[in-house]
């Protein structure tokens, strides 16, 4: 039964394939490469068995067309009886390119006026495709289906996309889908800072902005240098700009930031360059001798310039560049107050600046005595010791220096001005000034010094000769005769018109009964008692002899006066000689026989001049006499002493000077040149060529206010016009202005004659006139140059030091310097720790009173 069933089943098939003809629909189609379409058969679908001749066709009948079309253009779709495999239809299937896609751009945005290459990813890219860019065709590079690759120029202004489509050729041409490329400006770069300024050896980072594109790498340029060099700077990639060490000659650079993207995408900045400021870490030597050749140095630190110049303060040196850590200096070195200098390096403009200093502590180079004695001796010997004369006398010794000033001619003095008619004669200020600025400035110092200590021993006084015209000529004859005879100094002043009418002997006319009036008494009395033999006898030591006897009795003064009569002015402009002849204050006096008492004269105990001489004969042998007592030695030898060196001197000293007095090296009495050689060079005087140490609590002198006045300036090498007669009178000294015959102060006060100036108001007077100087608060009277003194206050140790050389003759006492350290070290600037240190140097106890 189940057989013959199964028989009419397949009797049944066979009909049916009999009866109905295979054929596959749709029978010819046109399809895109990787298109799919169904294909149906005449029969059931699963009776068949389908097959292609490209591509692929599923068992259904799904059939996908090949992605690359096969030669020829078209696939067979073949449908197979599975019953009887002879029974076949087939259809047709014409291929066409497929259709391409974009799906992205890159870059997605190009600047305008810029060649660029575009990426284009997608689908059905062909190696024959083509590439239109907003409608021009372009001929892209095939990489594969999904990427192609076209070069061109954007030419669209900015904010103009450029439209994009692929074209695939026939068979079955056809475009993508329109994609776009945005066109932007043109790259813009922007270097931040745009100016800066560095110094030498410094970085400096510099920031690119890129703008217009995302592709913002830049490379870096200095001067048009890719990456700079040595001379103009480096850059780093990352924009690390690092100056050169020095600068370039035009003081600036240009650094450059440029687009990868786009060449004309420049960024700028101005880079203004300075010269570093310079590290001075070590110096060798920094002890040297100064001399008449050049001392030479190594410096060592960073930063230096080829141009870098070396100061010893403000003295500047060869120099030698060696690297930036090395230079080489040399210069002949300059005495400077305070045998103290720093040295510096100094990096020039643009720029540059000074490094910080190192103390360079200088010493002569030939010491024939020590500094300190030398100093000593200065102020002794001249007004003040400035650094060039210390050196000068350290080189030269004692002996030679003052034979040298020995030979010096007295510099001059100015006349008076000669006034209009009716007009008031020039008073005393000018010759003030010019004697002040002789006595700072002039080379016969030692002159200058022994000038004034002869003035305050054969005193004339301002106080009642106020004029020029009068005291100029005075002074003329103790400068001329200051290295001279002493008996000659006596008879040019006792004839001299300023002295004349100062101590009343100009027109003193003998005694006349008939006018009960007698001979004026002054000059002789002064004469005696101040001038040359004091009131009581001496020993040779200067000592008072023995029960103090007096050296002449009242009664000789009369006696005495009367050789002094009879003398008056001398005629001018041919006039003939009178008595009470109009003044002539630049001659001599004359005598007038006629009014010159001829008596006989008892002028001295044991002396008594005949009757019957002339003037001149009884001036001459007064003088004679009274040069030749025995007391005139140590008397004037004793106020030499007391005006130059000590105000105490021991009488072993004052025997020692006088015995040169009463006999030179060649038996002669009264050289001066060779007293004052044995005062300056007397052991006591503390100048020798041992070690410098300080005089015994009983020697030296409180400085006299003109003396201290110009040992500051000359110790400081302060510049001055003069003008200082007003400050010193403020200190207690009137110059050319003594309150009395006695001088400015008595010889004979205690503890010494100088203490007569010292009061309160001359105590506070004296450390403002210290103050003032320290800080140039004397306008032209007294300038000094701080600076070098500010470039020392860096070190304050140091710069006490330097004080104390300038100031005290290289010492300053341990409890000095632990008072005055920390007020120096207490000050804020280096102006004021420099004028803290001068000012209360210049105030100390050793300074005021010479020892």
């Amino acid at each position: 039964m189940w057989f013959r069933f199964s028989f009419l089943a397949l009797s049944a098939t066979g009909l049916l394939a009999q009866t109905t003809a295979l054929t596959v629909s749709p029978a010819a189609i046109t399809l895109r490469a990787g298109e799919s379409r169904a294909f149906t058969t005449s029969v059931a679908a699963s009776t068949v068995r389908w097959s292609a001749s490209a591509g692929i066709i599923t068992a259904t009948g799904q059939f996908t067309a090949p992605a690359a079309i096969p030669a020829g253009g078209t696939v067979t779709v073949r449908a197979t009886l599975v019953a009887d495999a002879t029974k076949t239809a087939t259809a047709v299937v014409t291929l066409q390119n497929a259709k391409p896609m974009i799906s992205a751009l890159e870059p997605a945005a190009v600047n305008t006026g810029l060649g660029y290459t575009l990426r284009l990813r997608g689908t059905n890219f062909l190696p024959t495709s083509t590439v239109t860019l907003e409608g021009k065709a372009a001929k892209p590079r095939f990489v594969s289906a999904t990427e192609l690759e076209v070069s061109a120029m954007a030419d669209n202004p900015a904010g103009n996309a450029i439209d994009v489509v692929v074209l695939n050729p026939d068979p079955g041409a056809t475009s993508s889908n329109v994609r776009s490329v945005a066109v932007n400006a043109p790259v813009k770069v922007t270097v931040s800072p745009a100016t800066a300024t560095v110094r030498g050896g410094a970085t400096l980072k510099l920031n690119a902005a890129v703008a217009n594109t995302s592709a913002t790498a830049v490379d870096w340029q200095v001067n048009g240098i890719p990456g700079g060099n040595a001379e103009v700077g480096r850059i780093d990639a990352a924009g690390l700009y690092m100056a050169p060490a020095a600068a370039p000659v035009a003081g600036k650079v240009e650094v450059k930031a440029v687009s990868r993207a786009d060449a004309r995408g420049v960024g700028l900045a101005a880079v203004s360059l300075l010269n570093p400021v310079p590290v001075l870490s070590g110096a060798t030597p920094t002890q040297v001798k100064i001399g008449p050749t050049a001392t030479s140095f190594t410096l060592t630190g960073s930063l230096f310039t080829p141009a870098a110049k070396v100061f010893l303060g403000s003295l500047e040196a060869k120099v030698t560049y060696v690297s930036p850590t090395q230079l080489k200096a040399a210069a002949v070195l300059l005495p400077v107050p305070g045998q103290m200098t720093t040295l510096r390096v100094v990096n020039p403009a643009p720029g540059g600046g000074e490094s910080a200093r190192i103390i360079v502590r200088m010493q002569n180079a030939q010491e024939l005595l020590s500094y300190g004695a030398a100093v000593r001796f200065l102020e002794q010997a001249s007004y003040g010791a400035d650094p060039a004369a210390i050196a000068r006398l350290q080189a030269t010794g004692r002996a030679a220096w003052l034979a040298e000033q020995f030979r010096l001619p007295a510099t001059p003095l100015p006349d008076a001005v000669i006034p209009a008619p009716e007009a008031s004669q020039e008073g005393l200020s000018r010759l003030q000034t010019t004697w002040i600025l002789n006595a700072l400035t002039a080379p016969d110092q030692l002159r200058h010094r022994v000038a004034f200590a002869l003035h305050s021993i054969l005193v004339v006084s301002g106080v009642d000769l106020r004029e020029h015209r009068q005291y100029a000529p005075y002074l003329r004859i103790l400068h001329e005769e200051a290295f001279g005879n002493y008996r000659r100094l006596l008879e040019r002043i006792t004839l001299n018109p300023a002295m004349g009418r100062y101590l009343n002997m100009m027109n003193n006319a003998k005694a006349n009964p008939a006018r009960n009036t007698v001979a004026n008494e002054n000059y002789a009395r002064e004469l005696l008692q101040l001038f040359t033999v004091g009131l009581v006898q001496l020993n040779p030591d200067g000592t008072p002899k023995t029960g103090s006897p007096a050296t002449y009795t009242p009664a000789n003064i009369p006696e005495m006066a009367k050789v002094f009569t009879g003398w008056t002015a001398a005629p001018q402009n041919g006039a003939a000689p009178r008595f009470r002849a109009p003044d002539n204050w630049a001659a001599p006096m004359i005598p007038i026989e006629a009014e010159h008492d001829t008596t006989a004269k008892a002028i001295l105990p044991g002396v008594t001049l005949p009757a019957g001489q002339m003037a001149q004969q009884d001036l001459s042998a007064a003088l004679d006499a009274i040069f030749n007592h025995p007391n005139v030695g140590p008397f004037v030898s004793s106020r030499l002493i007391q005006r130059l060196v000590t105000s105490n001197p021991s009488p072993a000293y004052v025997e020692r000077v006088a015995r040169v007095f009463n006999s030179n090296s060649s038996g002669l009495r009264g050289d001066l040149k060779e007293v004052v050689t044995a005062i300056l060079t007397d052991p006591e005087a503390g100048t020798g060529d041992g070690a410098y140490t300080e005089l015994s609590a009983n020697q030296g002198a409180l400085r006299e206010p003109l003396a201290l006045t110009l040992n500051m300036i000359r110790a400081l090498d302060m510049r001055s016009n003069g003008a200082l007669a007003g400050t010193i009178s403020g200190l207690g000294q009137n110059l050319f202005s003594p309150n009395s015959v006695f001088s400015y102060f008595s010889p004979f006060s205690k503890p010494g004659p100088e203490f007569q100036a010292l009061n309160a108001t001359s105590a506070l007077n004296t450390v403002n006139l210290i103050y003032r100087m320290a800080s140039n608060g004397m306008g032209n009277a007294a300038v000094l140059d701080l600076t070098p003194w500010d470039q020392l206050a860096t070190d304050p140790d140091a710069l006490l030091t330097a004080a104390a050389n300038a100031l005290n003759r290289g010492t300053l006492s341990t409890s000095a310097r632990a008072a005055i350290l920390p007020a120096v070290n207490a000050q804020t600037s280096n102006r004021m720790k420099a004028l803290t240190a001068l000012y209360l140097v210049g105030t100390s106890p050793q300074v005021l009173v010479k020892r």
